[in-house]
């Protein structure tokens, strides 16, 4: 930092408004990076006005936040997306009840609904901030992740719930739902979502679903060891996100 600071009789004019526009950059790039030249700056600055800008500077900083939520949270991730999640998951619960005998369905379903949510946030019609998201300089592999994170944040508690009721160990669905969705991220930089997600829940389909319905043995995706081998799947495709983020416009991210 420079030896030089500002003199009280410079502070004061900088703060009344009276010095050209010379000695104001020169001001404003020194108090940026010296912290008692702000303090006596501002001691020196009119309350006022200093409530004025403060009210300005919010005025305009609520946009950027609501445009940063709609970014986040689509309508097809808002209350309907709730509604949908609580119907699905009262109803295994009401399945898992009646039969408690078989394989319980909430193991078989709870993998799938992040996807579905995922898909359904990136589905042009159903998303509100499309043209936001055209528009803003935010990186695609963060609106993704935004994405991604609201489809858990509604999909995870209610399907936790349902597993303390059910008995169903959290961790038997926990660890699916996330290779899945690392597999569907990864996907993204060749595929649109839509498609990625469609991929990711063909794979659940050949690993568990099917195997489910056509036989009474546990499906080999929900085997005692599977919960490694999905976690290892999640952590590969967040690298590989990761080294392709680049490729993630091309993917259909954007539109």
């Amino acid at each position: 930092m420079s030896a030089w600071h500002l003199t009280p009789e410079l502070a004061a004019a900088y703060a009344a408004g009276r010095v050209g526009e010379p000695e104001a950059w020169s001001t404003e790039a020194h108090v940026e990076q010296c912290g008692s030249c702000a303090r006596l700056v501002s001691g020196l600055a009119d309350p006022a006005a200093l409530s004025r800008v403060r009210a300005r500077v919010l005025e305009q900083a609520r946009p950027a936040a609501r445009g940063f939520v709609r970014l986040a949270v689509t309508p097809a991730l808002g209350l309907p997306w709730l509604v949908a999640v609580s119907g699905v998951v009262v109803g295994v619960l009401v399945l898992d009840l009646l039969d408690a005998t078989r394989l319980p369905l909430l193991l078989l379903v709870a993998p799938l609904l992040p996807l579905l949510g995922l898909a359904l946030g990136c589905t042009p019609p159903l998303d509100s901030g499309a043209e936001l998201l055209a528009s803003t300089p935010m990186s695609a592999l963060r609106v993704l992740l935004l994405r991604a994170g609201a489809v858990l944040l509604v999909s995870v508690p209610p399907l936790l719930g349902v597993s303390l009721l059910t008995g169903a160990g959290p961790l038997r669905w926990l660890a699916p739902s996330a290779g899945l969705v690392g597999l569907a991220l990864a996907l993204t930089t060749r595929l649109r979502v839509e498609v990625a997600t469609g991929c990711a829940a063909g794979v659940w389909a050949l690993a568990a679903l099917g195997p489910a319905v056509l036989r009474e043995a546990l499906p080999l995706g929900l085997a005692p060891g599977a919960a490694g081998a999905w976690a290892a799947l999640a952590a590969v495709c967040c690298v590989l996100l990761f080294v392709r983020r680049g490729h993630l416009d091309d993917g259909g991210v954007r539109r």
